[in-house]
């Protein structure tokens, strides 16, 4: 009875572990919402490199305030505050952005100390470290004094005769119009830096002013601003900026959404203007909410990935064998887990493990009680609604049975098997570390409470052939389970 209470406790301890780690809900959890995140408006009217342009009355706040207001109001849409994605991006990557920070922290001590080129391989792996974190969306302004250290470092290194000069000039040259893009007001000082560096720096700001694609869409690629949105839990991410084309100031914005095409917005910024430009900011929006699917998806004509792939589980198990040889049966406690990999639309893989100790039958014919584990794997298929998944799962069973006696003569359940009196034939033993295999079936059904966090109900049998030998005496056994799950 220690053993399993021991078992029990075991599984409601992993039970509540695994409900712990997956408790924190997604930003964006509720049916038929499409979440939207707003990036921060940034302000690209540097007019000089000593010089950063301020607009009177802040327009970039006012768009921004008045863009989350209008999104806000929609059904359809949910906002995803920035506290939000920001909180949540640095809870997924807080290892990194610790790592990121030791080494720029080691790179700046490099360069305190002249080491330029250990300065210079110390914050390049920073920096890289901070864009596989998204930390140039968390804090672009601290990334951005990163790109300045790394360049000034890197002009320093290279000197006016290595031959490496042009590369690391032109490296140098882009890291510091990455430097302007996330923080368009960085305060330069003049006469502060050497003459070689300024060029370099007018380059940076050149290559800035040039690079229209790069504004438009500040988190990167597709492959990272698709990562981005899962990363947040945001299927639509808008990205508004404000810049200076010739004597004019435009407001331009990004829509970048997974199901509908890139939508762009683009108004001159002009105060006897500012009525026109919203009431067109205002048609812009309500056109692209109507590109947006309603009801329910269109089944695609060719099979394709579920929502969510992998599903595991770990709970409770409870089991009886259909086969025995004691005069009653008797029962086995303990707990399992379960994982399955969807590789096709309701078609997987699963894998299951089974630990259970049993107790005494009714009548002792059961001299001790003895644990099995049996492992299962196999392919599933499965039918899900909303809220619900039903699946039925066909393998192969392979079964660990421990040190299994029993017997029917009163004598020798007192006496022992060691006794003279109580020949091998009172017996049945069937060894310690017997195996036998066979075919395996189940039937489940999991009910979410969340997009990613589930119940579950499963029913199992197995039918052991193998060995073809008195092994399989004890036979067919039926699970019954209950167990908490994560789905992703």
């Amino acid at each position: 009875m220690k053993r399993q209470r021991l078992y029990l406790v075991i599984g409601i301890a992993m039970c509540a572990a695994h409900a712990a780690a997956a408790a924190e809900p997604d930003i964006c959890d509720e049916p038929g919402i499409k979440c939207i995140a707003v990036l921060p408006v940034s302000t690209y009217l540097r007019s000089s490199l000593w010089e950063a342009t301020v607009l009177e009355n802040d327009p970039a706040s006012k768009l921004e305030q008045y863009l989350l207001t209008r999104l806000q109001v929609e059904p359809q849409l949910r906002l995803v505050a920035r506290t939000d994605f920001t909180k949540r991006l640095k809870q997924l990557h807080a290892g990194k952005i610790r790592e990121a920070k030791r080494l720029r922290l080691e790179g700046e001590r490099y360069y305190e100390k002249g080491d330029l080129r250990r300065a210079v391989r110390s914050l390049e792996k920073s920096l890289k470290t901070y864009r596989e974190s998204y930390y140039d969306v968390i804090e672009p302004e601290d990334m951005a004094d990163l790109l300045l250290i790394l360049a000034h470092a890197r002009s320093e290194r290279t000197g006016p005769d290595t031959e490496l000069m042009t590369e690391e000039r032109s490296q140098a040259s882009r890291e510091l119009a990455e430097m302007f893009f996330l923080d368009p007001f960085q305060k330069l000082t003049k006469d502060f830096y050497p003459p070689a560096f300024e060029e370099l720096l007018e380059d940076g700001l050149s290559d800035f002013r040039t690079s229209s694609l790069r504004r438009e869409n500040r988190v990167g690629v597709k492959t990272r601003l698709r990562q981005f949105q899962d990363d947040i839990g945001a299927e639509t991410v808008l990205l508004p900026y404000i810049e200076r084309e010739g004597q004019d100031v435009h407001v331009r914005i990004s829509i970048f959404d997974r199901e509908v095409a890139t939508a762009r917005f683009e108004s001159t910024l002009d105060s006897e203007e500012m009525a026109n430009s919203k009431e067109r900011l205002d048609r812009f929006i309500s056109a692209w909410l109507t590109c947006l699917p309603t009801g329910e998806p269109v089944a695609s004509a060719t099979p394709s990935l579920p929502q969510n792939r992998f599903f595991i589980d770990t709970g409770f198990a409870y089991s009886i064998y259909g086969q025995f040889t004691t005069r009653r049966p008797f029962h086995n406690l303990g707990m399992g887990i379960s994982a399955e990999y969807q590789f096709l639309r309701g078609l997987g893989v699963f894998a299951q493990v089974n630990l259970f100790t049993s107790t005494l039958d009714a009548d002792r014919d059961l001299l001790d009680s003895f644990t099995s584990v049996r492992t299962s794997l196999g392919l599933s298929y499965a039918f899900r609604g909303h809220w619900w998944r039903v699946y039925v799962r066909f393998g192969f069973d392979v079964h660990f049975l421990g040190s299994y006696v029993t017997t029917t003569d009163p004598w020798c359940k007192f006496a022992g098997k060691g006794d003279s009196r109580c020949a091998d034939s009172n017996f049945t033993d069937l060894g310690t570390g017997e195996v036998t295999m066979g075919v395996h079936g189940a039937f489940g059904v999991q009910f979410f409470v969340s997009k990613h966090i589930y119940l579950t109900v499963r029913t199992s049998t197995s039918a052991y052939i193998v060995p073809l030998s008195e092994n399989t005496v004890v036979n067919f056994p039926f699970n019954g389970e209950l167990a908490l799950g994560y789905s992703f």
